[in-house]
């Protein structure tokens, strides 16, 4: 194999660390995978390349390990003598170390892992046809990536490459022989992520980052009733005339007191005790300067001057009150 070939598998791998991820399922699932390709015999074991195919049945461990059952079957000739079939089966323990979460969109990941392979090849000789099977033990190590199709979140497109060291009948070292494969997982169990918890998984969340609490609409966003910039669910007082200005508990402002909320308040520096309008302005009724609610003298004549009690002023006590007094 070529150096630039050699060097391919971690350019791709690589590229894939560095996209960005989406989150897909968590917990603990089960998963299922099938898968085919091709297999390349190592050239000591002097056979044809030919068709391999695989499954697996696997547990996620943690985010960044899981374990799978694996069983391979190749199937392809010798390229030493015609008539000659050869079979390579493979069943085995591997982990999965996942370089990125598990629950991302796009994991690469390295595999290792043991087993027990077996070789059968069958020769048609003089004598008829006769079969020589080999068994024992071997171990395999491989790379390859998860790409989420958008399946429910739960269906993955796998690739991976695989070397499996076995070694041959009355051979001194081990072959490599490897696999390219193609195939689909779906994951059982586990459950979406939803890192706001707002009820709405990752996958589908137009707003990612709701606050804790947020009622939200179908696409996880948060829903405000009545247009105060508090979330109802954090909303202590859900039902705020618009406009108003609010606190972070969704309740309405009123600096001076007099009932109206800032925002709508057009006299907002009221003193305290004024009765006032809709507006939030005071009210005079008298029209003596000093609003109702602090005039201690409702129904003074108009044009008198008045103290600030709102009581008319009588400088030469005649009854009559200065400012209609034509004879102060």
């Amino acid at each position: 194999m070529s150096w630039s070939k050699r060097a391919l598998l971690p350019l791709v791998l690589t590229a894939l660390l560095a996209l960005p991820a989406g989150a897909q399922i968590v917990g603990h699932p089960a998963e299922l995978s099938a898968s085919a390709g091709y297999i390349h015999y190592d050239v000591r074991a002097r056979m044809k390349d030919g068709l391999a195919y695989r499954g697996s049945l696997g547990l996620r461990a943690t985010s960044w390990l899981s374990l799978e059952a694996q069983a391979m079957l190749a199937t392809s000739k010798a390229d030493s003598a015609p008539g000659q079939k050869h079979n390579f089966a493979y069943a085995g323990l591997d982990g999965r170390w996942n370089l990125r979460p598990a629950d991302g969109h796009i994991v690469p990941f390295l595999l290792t892992g043991f087993g027990y392979g077996r070789t059968h090849t069958s020769v048609n000789g003089a004598l008829g046809r006769e079969d020589f099977k080999l068994a024992r033990g071997a171990g395999n190590v491989g790379a390859g990536v998860l790409w989420n199709l958008g399946v429910e979140d739960r269906g993955y497109l796998r690739l991976e490459v695989r070397d499996y060291f076995f070694r041959e009948r009355e051979a001194l070292s081990f072959s490599n022989d490897v696999t390219a494969t193609l195939g689909f997982v779906y994951s059982f169990f586990g459950k979406p992520r939803d890192q706001d918890l707002d009820g709405v998984r990752d996958w589908l969340d137009k707003c990612p980052n709701t606050p804790i609490g947020c009622k939200v609409d179908a696409n996880g966003c948060p829903l405000d009733s009545d247009g105060d910039g508090v979330c109802d669910g954090l909303d202590q007082c859900p039902n705020t005339p618009k406009g108003c200005i609010v606190d972070a508990k969704g309740c309405p402002l009123d600096s001076d007191g007099d009932g109206v909320c800032d925002g709508l308040d057009q006299c907002p520096n009221t003193p305290k005790g004024c009765v006032v309008d809709a507006k939030g302005c005071p009210i005079d009724s008298d029209g003596d300067g000093v609003c109702d609610g602090l005039d201690q003298c409702p129904d003074t004549p108009k044009g008198c001057v008045v103290d600030a009690k709102g009581c008319p002023i009588d400088s030469d006590g005649d009854g009559v009150c200065d400012g209609l007094d034509k004879c102060p």
